[in-house]
């Protein structure tokens, strides 16, 4: 489970068959400085039904400038899962540098 401490928001992704996924949120507001985090549920409002956790990812794997901190990039998080067909919840959050809701961020969905 995540310990950030600011708002999230939640976004629904159904599934029509066994999918492989790329998860990306990416802090788009060099200002704001974003320390990005992502999961996955099985039920919104349940964090005892999170199947999957994305934190910061190795600078090597980043195109964001900026932001990396002890070889990992704060300002990015991605999960790579395979998923069964079904609904699952996207919980975007952050991290506090600042409230989250005072930075931009993007979040991509892409079947692999």
């Amino acid at each position: 489970m995540s310990d950030a401490e600011s708002n999230d928001a939640t976004f629904a992704l159904t599934l029509a068959e066994p999918t492989m996924v790329d998860i990306d949120l990416r802090d788009i507001d060099p200002e704001a400085a974003v320390d990005t985090i992502v999961y996955v549920r099985r039920v919104c409002d349940a964090a005892d039904t999170q199947i999957a956790c994305g934190d910061d990812i190795p600078c090597s794997e980043s195109d964001i400038s900026g932001g990396c901190d002890r070889g990992v990039q704060v300002r990015q998080s991605r999960i790579r899962a395979r998923l069964e067909a079904g609904t699952y919840f996207i919980v975007v959050d952050a991290l506090v540098y600042r409230d989250f809701d005072c930075g931009e961020v993007e979040l991509r969905v892409d079947a692999l």
